[in-house]
């Protein structure tokens, strides 16, 4: 099986080196939904995690950085290293389903739910944290999951003539017009069988747009 290049590589160093990584990283997140990324406090970052602002800097070098770690982490629960490599014996159905599974059970967690109400509350006066954020989290999993439809195009599985679209197409299902009400508190967080169901309906209808034998497939 080949790892996605990517994932997230794991940080390698002492067992106590790593112990205050995940304190720093679990309190950092806390700090930032509560606090916001502009007026996020360093100190206070590092009194919450019982490290000194030093070791927060010799582990992550800016408080830039410290965001990207957070969100990149957040996304990386919910991706396993499997879902963007060429996976043994899954067909692309089945991939392809896992997938979209933790891209909504990613948008869907209060953390994202909260990251998202950050984002859109600080961007207009802070570009910078919207950058960060797409760069952490978004384009992350755009990349991968371009990398994983070239592939399957490379074999002749799907036929895609703009991949970048397609990926665009994909995930714009997923999140559709319940991301958006969710967000607004118009109303609840889909239950998992709706989230299944949402799933299942989203890749039949990918899957016919890009088979090779589709006559929906520009040439």
């Amino acid at each position: 099986m080949t790892r996605s290049k990517y994932c997230l590589k794991p940080v390698l160093g002492r067992p106590k080196d790593l112990e205050k990584r995940d304190a720093i990283l679990k309190a950092a997140q806390s700090h930032f939904l509560k606090h916001g990324f502009e007026a996020a406090n360093m100190d206070q970052i590092a009194a919450a995690a019982g490290v000194s602002k030093p070791t927060i800097y010799g582990h992550f070098g800016s408080k830039d950085e410290l965001f990207k770690t957070v969100i990149s982490a957040k996304c990386q629960q919910h991706e396993p290293a499997e879902t963007f490599g060429d996976c043994v014996g899954l067909s692309p159905r089945d991939t392809l389903l896992k997938i979209a599974r933790n891209f909504l059970d990613l948008i869907y967690s209060p953390e994202a739910l909260a990251i998202h109400q950050v984002i859109s509350t600080e961007s207009e006066r802070h570009p910078k944290i919207a950058r960060l954020f797409f760069e952490a989290g978004p384009q992350r999993i755009k990349d991968a999951m371009t990398e994983y439809l070239n592939g399957l195009c490379r074999r002749g599985e799907l036929k895609i003539a703009k991949v970048e679209r397609a990926v665009d197409h994909f995930f714009s299902m997923l999140k559709g017009e319940t991301h958006m009400k969710v967000t607004m508190n118009l109303r609840p967080r889909p239950t998992a069988v709706e989230c299944q169901e949402h799933a299942e309906d989203c890749i039949e209808v990918f899957l016919k747009a890009y088979s090779p034998a589709s006559k929906l497939i520009s040439s």
